[in-house]
């Protein structure tokens, strides 16, 4: 898959955004459009079914808790990415956030600029969505700052993690953003 520059961006704020809150009524509009739920859909087959679908709040107090069951209780798919690199120690996840620092701070960036709340450092919707500003901004080097980051601070942890996404869950949403994170990884 090869993509421009503002495309690979698209992806990985899409990818961002929705591993660091549940799906609400927003996010489930905006993803409807024809253009994000066809691509889901290829990726995770019925996704468009669940997404299309009419949502009743309880329907969304359920997303929450999928979520919730998913991302954040203890043994299940945790969004820090240091857990998921392979012989990782503390040491590693405390370089590895000190190296997003570091961008941080060539770029001018702060998390807050980012929209990611109050979170880890190398939380793995902060590193998708600092990944997507690098490929999005006007500068002719946006794509090779986009995959020098992603080549050092994404795929390290994509493999485990994306793996361990798909076996527990059997979200089609959930699904397709494994599989769209594992795909753009492939293209670094």
């Amino acid at each position: 898959m090869i993509l421009a520059s503002k495309e690979y961006g698209i992806l990985y704020g899409l990818i961002g955004r929705f591993l660091l809150v549940e799906l609400d009524s927003a996010a489930v509009e905006a993803l409807r459009s024809q253009d994000i739920i066809s691509v889901l859909d290829k990726l995770q087959p019925g996704c468009e079914s669940y997404l299309s679908r009419h949502w009743t709040d309880e329907d969304y107090d359920d997303a929450a808790a999928e979520y919730c069951a998913l991302f954040v209780l203890p043994g299940k798919v945790p969004l820090i990415a240091s857990y998921w690199i392979p012989g990782a120690t503390e040491e590693i996840g405390h370089q590895l956030v000190a190296g997003v620092r570091e961008v941080l701070q060539r770029f001018a960036l702060s998390v807050a600029a980012l929209h990611t709340g109050n979170v880890p450092g190398d939380h793995v919707g902060l590193l998708s969505l600092l990944a997507a500003y690098l490929y999005q901004q006007d500068d002719p080097l946006a794509a090779q700052h986009g995959r020098d980051f992603v080549e050092t601070f994404v795929s390290p942890w994509v493999p485990a993690f994306t793996g361990a996404l798909l076996a527990k869950t059997e979200n089609p949403f959930y699904r397709a953003l494994g599989h769209l994170l594992a795909q753009l990884i492939r293209t670094v």
